[in-house]
């Protein structure tokens, strides 16, 4: 027997990992729930590769960011605009779906428009410290907005909001749950893991091996680095190895989590869901906040985990200059009592089942 109607879920998300990955932690607890998924994108070569092993129904409408368009651009977007709500009304009608999920990018924009002049009821996951301009446009048609960080209160209706973390994929859940460590003790072996994102960073690539030569007692220290599929790894290898540094450089790390399991501290951006899986792996961090982030919102995400204690902060513009980042180290190296206290405040605040839970609160709210 064929499902109702009742029984589809529209997921829109699209445009960065950002956006795409917490949108699957939730389709994948939508399948598990019986549901009949349909996931609404952009398009885009990423959102397809990240999407393929899944086989997921997948459809994409017109959509563009606004923030980066030209003059020539912004003139067309209300055509773009209409054409992709359009679209959306029309996958809408046909499958008539219980309630519309959106994570963010500017896919969300027409989906969400033409779900609520159908009068399906949509809910939103803001992931930033900071939301998007789209989620901001968005805000006030959405039913209920699930969040992860309290700053988020002045920019959405206060009703509305429900902060419950950032939904995990099962993969990275299973694997964190099953990771066990010891006390850390000063000055013994430890593995660090660098990370620039999916791209990797070109700032990180040119810059740690240098910044990282006055480490103290680099015989105990081991470096995983990952440097993105453009990198020129050889280069980077020698670096490390021209200041007497263990380290493996690689393009990118297919299994995240398997590094996780075997890393004590990490050097990483400050997006979301980055911060998120390593408040699960209970890893201690260091922040480095891409300048450039929209609304500066990875600069607000790990201020806020600095403040709670589970990572440290350091501004880009410290970062370059020669110390700051080899202090760090060796002063979570040196010392039990950081990487151990950093590890008790990931443990206590970890968001646990979220993907359910923002779910079930679907289910109970779209009516």
């Amino acid at each position: 027997m064929s499902k109702t109607p009742s029984q589809y879920v529209i997921i829109a998300a699209g445009g960065t990992g950002g956006h795409i990955y917490p949108a699957v932690a939730l389709a994948e607890t939508l399948v598990e729930k019986s549901y009949d998924l349909l996931w609404i994108g952009s398009g885009s070569v990423l959102e397809r590769k990240l999407l393929k092993p899944y086989g997921w129904p997948y459809r994409a409408v017109m959509a563009k960011p606004y923030r980066q368009a030209g003059w020539y651009q912004k003139c067309k977007l209300p055509f773009v605009l209409a054409s992709g709500i359009c679209q959306a009304l029309w996958i809408m009608i046909k499958r008539r779906p219980r309630f519309v999920i959106t994570t963010g990018g500017y896919v969300s924009v027409t989906t969400t428009i033409a779900a609520r002049m159908l009068a399906i009821p949509v809910f939103m996951c803001e992931q930033n410290s900071r939301p998007g301009l789209a989620n901001r446009m968005l805000g006030q048609l959405a039913k209920r907005i699930f969040t992860a960080y309290p700053d988020v209160f002045p920019h959405f209706p206060k009703e509305k909001i429900h902060m419950v973390g950032n939904p995990l994929r099962d993969k990275v859940l299973q694997q964190a749950t099953t990771k066990k460590q010891a006390q850390f003790k000063p000055r013994q072996q430890i593995s660090l893991l660098v990370m620039g994102g999916s791209q990797g960073a070109k700032i990180f690539n040119e810059k740690i091996p240098g910044l990282l030569s006055s480490l103290q007692h680099k015989e105990d220290i081991k470096i995983i680095h990952q440097a993105g599929a453009l990198a020129n790894i050889d280069e980077i290898q020698q670096a490390y190895d021209n200041e007497g540094i263990q380290a493996q450089v690689l393009p990118y790390l297919d299994n995240i989590a398997s590094y996780y399991e075997q890393t004590h501290l990490v050097i990483a951006r400050a997006g979301a869901l980055t911060i998120t899986e390593l408040v699960q792996f209970c890893l201690p961090s260091i922040l480095i906040p891409l300048p450039n982030s929209a609304d500066n919102h990875q600069f607000h995400n790990a201020h806020y985990h600095q403040t709670l204690g589970c990572a440290w902060l350091l501004p880009q513009d410290r970062f370059v200059r020669d110390g700051y980042l080899s202090n760090m180290v060796n002063a979570l190296h040196l010392s039990s009592g950081h990487i151990n206290n950093m590890r008790k405040v990931c443990e206590k605040i970890q968001s646990h089942q979220v993907a359910h839970n923002i779910i079930t609160h679907c289910e109970s709210q779209a009516h």
